[in-house]
């Protein structure tokens, strides 16, 4: 499988998604002028379905929305919608990890700097329990340094994009511990070059 060739494929489909449901958008209430005889029944069926076309693009936009920006110093992602912006120092990173296969894979970052935004949260056994081989590795970094509090958050938007973004992510920040299913990852996108 050819990642940059599903990133492209994935923008298209994304584009001719909002194409659509613009034209849709557009349509439906120019159709309605053109009647003859308006009744209420058919306004707010109209209405209706605005708001569903409205709530499809945010939904759809949330699923696929993810950029980011590396340097050797920080590392700045936004994604999903609402947007969802973070801003890292690549030293601060601790542990990478990426749970599941293909574009719905879950990018899980691990710092041991909590930001003043409330995208980061702190690590509990509520989370150490829906993820048991993130708990394995973070048990290994736990015993290193106990004295340092750790906050995590997931990136679940980005579909393909998120394969671009662990090879970036890989190679800026290096002092962070990258589990095997992270490694596998990158691989499997560096391969498909």
């Amino acid at each position: 499988m050819n990642i940059n060739k599903a990133i492209k494929k994935q923008k298209f489909r994304y584009n001719i998604f909002k194409l659509a449901m613009l034209f849709i958008f557009i349509f439906l209430p120019l159709s309605l002028l053109l009647l003859k005889s308006i009744h209420i029944i058919i306004i707010i069926y109209l209405c209706i379905i605005e708001m569903l076309i409205l709530i499809s693009l945010a939904y759809v936009k949330n699923g696929d929305y993810l950029e980011f920006k590396t340097d050797n110093v920080a590392v700045k992602i936004k994604w999903g919608f609402p947007i969802r912006d973070v801003t890292l120092f690549s030293e601060k990173i601790v542990l990478v990890h990426a749970d599941g296969k293909d574009k719905n894979i879950d990018v899980i970052l691990i710092s041991k700097v909590r930001l003043r935004n409330k995208i980061m949260k702190n690590i509990d056994d509520v989370f150490l329990e829906n993820y048991p081989l993130v708990a394995e590795q973070f048990n290994r970094i736990r015993k290193v340094n106990p004295q340092n509090d750790y906050f995590y958050f997931i990136i679940k938007s980005g579909g393909y994009k998120k394969f671009v973004f662990l090879d970036e992510l890989y190679k800026c920040s290096t002092s962070a511990f990258y589990t095997k299913e992270t490694i596998s990852e990158i691989k499997l996108y560096r391969n498909s070059k």
